[in-house]
């Protein structure tokens, strides 16, 4: 896979590696898109990974990738709302997806997700970058 220069993406890295050692077993990518998180970053550290999108051309996309990565499992097009909640997770990951919801649908869907949230081993460390 081609370097990823995706600011994003190497913030999350560093976010992780802040967090120490994490059980990498399976992780969702919320608003998958293109897939490069999914191909820069979570390919990486999950040996599964379900992501869903609202949009049909971004289900495609991860269609195709799927055929490549073997850690894709599941793909679906859905929306935050809508989005049915199948497994438990060690990672789930969202960005500006989050802008589209009301701050009640928010409030919900963050409650939805960390009900299928597995308890992580290790509290995040405060590092110099992480805000009090």
């Amino acid at each position: 896979m081609e370097a990823c220069h995706d600011r994003s993406i190497l913030i999350m890295n560093d976010f992780l590696d802040s967090l120490g050692a994490l059980d990498g077993t399976r992780a969702i990518d919320i608003a998958g898109g293109d897939g490069r998180v999914i191909k820069h970053l979570l390919r990486k550290r999950y040996s599964a990974v379900d992501c869903f999108d609202m949009c049909m051309e971004s289900v495609k996309i991860l269609e195709e990738l799927r055929k490549n990565l073997e850690c894709i499992e599941d793909v679906d097009q859905a929306d935050m709302k809508s989005f049915e909640w199948q497994h438990q997770y060690s990672g789930i990951f969202l960005r500006w997806c989050i802008g589209y919801l009301t701050d009640e649908q928010l409030v919900d869907f963050l409650q939805l997700a960390s009900a299928h949230l597995i308890p992580s081993r290790h509290r995040h460390r405060q590092t110099r970058s992480s805000r009090p």
